[in-house]
C-alpha cells in the first residue's frame, strides 16, 4: 500500500504546476494534500446534491482508492442505512483526476457538497472563495470536545472554521526487530532519547566490504517525498522551518541548526543512511529488510507485514525538547453552494456529525488504519486493529507540518526539502544552508 506516497508526489506536482498555470488550478492541487491511497475501484457519483422526493442526496468527492477506500465505503453506507432522510453519493477517483475537476466544478455550480482535503489545504480553501466558512457547524456540535484540540484548531483561518476532522495520523517509527536482536539489541526495548537512537542506527548499519555503500542502513532519513522527519528532529530541539503560528520563519535559528546538523554528521560519518533519499525508496529498503529503523505512517502497517518484516513502532526521537511526530490529516471541506441549499445544509451537518461520532470513529479505525479523531475512544475499544495502539498513544504530541499559511506547497519543496537536499548530499553545510533559507522563507510567509 503506497498511501502517503500519492500524496508527497503531489506536493511536488503542486509546486511544479503552480509556475506554469492558473491560481485556480493551483488551488485545485493544493485541496489533494491530504491521506491517499492507491489502486482500486471506486464509485463514481458526478454533480452536487439534490433535495426532494423526502430524501436529500449530498455528494461527496476524495481520493481514498486503496484499502482505506473500501473501508470509506462501507461508513458512508453506515450513514445511509442508519437514517431515511439523507444520502450521500460518492466520487472516489486518485487524486490528481480530483484535481482536475473540483474547483472548476464549483465555479460552474456542478461542484460537491463536501470535499476532502489536507489540513495544509485550510489556509488555501479559505480564501479562494469555494469553500465555505462552517462555525455554525461548531456552535451546535455537542461531540467537538472530545476531538483532539490541536485537530480542532487546524481547521481554523483568521479565526473562522472552515473544515472538519476526517483523520488524524502520527508518523512514527518502525523498527525491525530482527535486525535489532543481530545488532545485540533489545528488540522489546526501543530507542527513546537522541542518543539512543543514534546508537541504534550505527550498530545496525553494516558495510561489510568497507566500500562507503552499507547494504544495511540503521535509520533511513529521507529529505524528500516523506513525512518531514527532519522538521520532527527539529521540533524535538525547540526548532522548525516556521514559528507554531506560521508566521516566522525559523529554519535558520540555533536550534534547527544544531539538530539538523547533529543527525547530518550521523549521515555523511556514519553512513546511517543513503543521502538524498526518497520516500518511496525508504519504504522500499525497510520493506526489503535492508534498514533497521524509519519514520512512517499508519499506511505501511500492512504493507510491511506482507514483505514479511517482523517490526514494532516506537515515537520519534526524544530531543532535549521532547520528541513530536508530524500529524498526517485529512478534512471535510463544505462547498459554498451547500450552504445556499438549507435542505442540502442540513443534510451535510448530520454528515459530519455521524463521520465524528465515537461509533464511526471506532469502526472506521478498526477497519482503515487510520487513528480515530476521538481522545476519549480507549484501546479495548480499538482491539480488533491492535496496531492503532502505537498510533493512538502519540495523538496528543503530534504537530502538524507548516501550520496556518497559504504557501504550505511552496515552502516545503522549494525550502525544506531543497535545504535538506542539499545537505545531506553534501551541497553545503547545516549552517550556510540553512541561514541562506531564512530571507526567501520569510518572504514567502509575509505574502
Amino acid at each position: 500500500m503506497r498511501k502517503q506516497t500519492d500524496r508527497r508526489s503531489i506536493l511536488s506536482i503542486t509546486s511544479k504546476i503552480g509556475r506554469k498555470i492558473s491560481a485556480l488550478a493551483v488551488a485545485a492541487c493544493v485541496l489533494a494534500l491530504a491521506s491517499c491511497s492507491s489502486g482500486g475501484a471506486a464509485q463514481s457519483t458526478p454533480g452536487t446534491g439534490s433535495s426532494g422526493g423526502g430524501v436529500t442526496t449530498i455528494t461527496f468527492w476524495n481520493g481514498f482508492t486503496g484499502p482505506d477506500g473500501d473501508a470509506l465505503k462501507a461508513r458512508v453506507q453506515a450513514f445511509n442505512d442508519s437514517q431515511s432522510k439523507y444520502r450521500v453519493d460518492m466520487l472516489i477517483e486518485p487524486w490528481d483526476t480530483i484535481n482536475e475537476k473540483l474547483l472548476p466544478a464549483l465555479a460552474a455550480h456542478q461542484g460537491p457538497n463536501i470535499a476532502a482535503g489536507g489540513v495544509e489545504a485550510v489556509g488555501q480553501n479559505a480564501t479562494n472563495g469555494a469553500f465555505a466558512s462552517i462555525d455554525d457547524f461548531y456552535t451546535s456540535w455537542t461531540d467537538q470536545s472530545a476531538v483532539f484540540d490541536r485537530l480542532v484548531a487546524a481547521t481554523e483561518w483568521n479565526g473562522k472554521h472552515y473544515a472538519v476532522p476526517m483523520t488524524f495520523s502520527p508518523v512514527l517509527t518502525y523498527y525491525n526487530k530482527k535486525l535489532f536482536t543481530a545488532a545485540g539489541l533489545d528488540p522489546n526495548n526501543p530507542p527513546k532519547t537522541w542518543q539512543e537512537f543514534a546508537d541504534a542506527a550505527v550498530a545496525m548499519t553494516k558495510d561489510s566490504n568497507g566500500d562507503g555503500k552499507p547494504e544495511q542502513y540503521g535509520f533511513i532519513l529521507p529529505d524528500h517525498n516523506a513525512p518531514a522527519m527532519w522538521e520532527s528532529l527539529m521540533w524535538g530541539n525547540g526548532g522548525g522551518t516556521i514559528s507554531d503560528d506560521g508566521k516566522t520563519a525559523t529554519i535558520g535559528s540555533p536550534q534547527s541548526i544544531e539538530a539538523v546538523t547533529y543527525w547530518n554528521n550521523l549521515l555523511q560519518q556514519k553512513k546511517i543512511s543513503p543521502a538524498g533519499i526518497s520516500g518511496p525508496d525508504a519504504d522500499s529498503l525497510f520493506q526489503a529488510g535492508k534498514a533497521g529503523m524509519l519514520v512512517e505512517g499508519p499506511w505501511m502497517i500492512n504493507g510491511f507485514k506482507q514483505a514479511g518484516i517482523d517490526f514494532g513502532i516506537a515515537n520519534v526521537p526524544q530531543g532535549p525538547a521532547g520528541a513530536f511526530a508530524v500529524a498526517n490529516s485529512s478534512l471535510l471541506y463544505v462547498s459554498n453552494d451547500t450552504m445556499k441549499d438549507p435542505a442540502q445544509k442540513e443534510a451535510t451537518y448530520a454528515f459530519l456529525t455521524f463521520w465524528n461520532s465515537k461509533d464511526n470513529q471506532i469502526a472506521w479505525s478498526t477497519t482503515s488504519g487510520n487513528p480515530p479523531t476521538r481522545n476519549d475512544i480507549t484501546q479495548d475499544e480499538l482491539a480488533a486493529n491492535p496496531d492503532m495502539a502505537a498510533f493512538t498513544k502519540y495523538q496528543s504530541t503530534a504537530k502538524f507540518f507548516l501550520p496556518f499559511t497559504t504557501k504550505e506547497a511552496t515552502i516545503n519543496t522549494e525550502i525544506y526539502e531543497a535545504s535538506m537536499q542539499k545537505i545531506t548530499t553534501g551541497k553545503g553545510t547545516p549552517q550556510d544552508v540553512m541561514t541562506a533559507a531564512m530571507a526567501p522563507l520569510q518572504a514567502l510567509l509575509n505574502g
